[in-house]
């Protein structure tokens, strides 16, 4: 049977993982794509969209042949892009896989999977992205080879137990993990970030890792972050939990980002609010699929990087 292939970019590392059923490996050109995809654009840190030109296309079905004439003074950013690829996912089980399941589950999960574990957002050769793009990994772990094999071999175990539903929130929800550094605006990396963390808690419900609440019938949001840190032997801390709690209802519900408007620059405190919580969402989705390592109890309020240990 010949090998279902899911090439992948952009992953700026020459990485290969062994697995039971997958092979991830460099694409022969890969060195080569990295060495050009940081040589692109002035900026050191970011890649934005290619430039693009409307195009006026006649509207007469009368016309057999399609011409195409581009508008003068229209260029603007690409709403939409493609990444190119770097890296390849192999499939090499026993058993017959299908394609379109696969890019729609297991393979997309792997795939956005080694973007959290690395920090960079990572997609399909055929899938679009939107908005800027990180030159370089910018992970809250600096993992090593034999880290991210044992994760990713121990999520793989994991997702194929999982219900569907629960498949398409983890891999919604590192899809999104992935994608926020795109976002320029502070307010809406907060808001997001939440959003990740409401899709992490809803996996760690369905999984049954989060107890009953002893008084009410649902966890109160101002709850959450405690009974989830709990949950999986997690760092607390209380102070942090509140802010967040509260930054996110003056967004939610009054629309205001620091006692501001969003897009007004509020205090610098607040701005910086999106780093730690991205930080504990990053432990609160590996904990979510079974990860269980000492890397759980990283202390994701201090502003550097931790070795990821299994």
């Amino acid at each position: 049977m010949a090998a279902v292939e899911f090439r992948f970019g952009v992953l700026p590392r020459h990485l290969q993982v062994d697995l039971p059923d997958w092979r991830i490996e460099p694409l022969p050109d890969c060195q080569e794509t990295i060495e050009q995809w940081r040589g692109l654009g002035a900026d050191t840190t970011w890649i934005y969209p290619p430039i693009v030109q409307w195009v006026r296309r006649p509207c007469d079905p009368g016309i057999e042949k399609t011409v195409r004439k581009q508008v003068i003074e229209s260029e603007k950013e690409a709403v939409v892009w493609r990444l190119p690829p770097t890296h390849c996912l192999k499939y090499n089980g026993r058993h017959r896989l299908d394609r379109d399941d696969a890019m729609h589950g297991i393979a997309t999960f792997l795939i956005y999977l080694l973007g959290t574990i690395y920090g960079i957002e990572l997609q399909h050769e055929a899938w679009f992205v939107t908005g800027r793009q990180r030159k370089r990994e910018n992970g809250l772990f600096i993992s090593s080879h034999k880290a991210t094999t044992n994760v990713l071999d121990l999520a793989s175990r994991w997702f194929r137990k999982a219900p569907r539903k629960v498949q398409t929130a983890i891999v919604s929800a590192l899809h999104l993990h992935n994608h926020i550094s795109a976002y320029q605006w502070d307010w809406e990396r907060f808001s997001w970030q939440y959003a990740v963390f409401d899709a992490a808690w809803f996996v760690a419900q369905k999984n049954g890792d989060i107890p009953l609440h002893r008084k009410k019938k649902h966890w109160p949001h101002g709850e959450r972050f405690h009974a989830l840190a709990t949950a999986f032997n997690l760092r607390r801390n209380k102070r942090q939990f509140e802010k967040w709690v509260r930054n996110r209802n003056d967004l939610i519900h009054q629309l205001t980002w620091g006692k501001t408007f969003p897009g007004h620059e509020p205090k610098v405190s607040i701005r910086g609010e999106y780093l730690p919580l991205r930080s504990f969402c990053t432990i609160a989705l590996l904990a979510s699929i079974g990860y269980k390592g000492k890397s759980l109890r990283t202390r994701w309020y201090k502003p550097f990087q931790f070795g990821l240990e299994v």
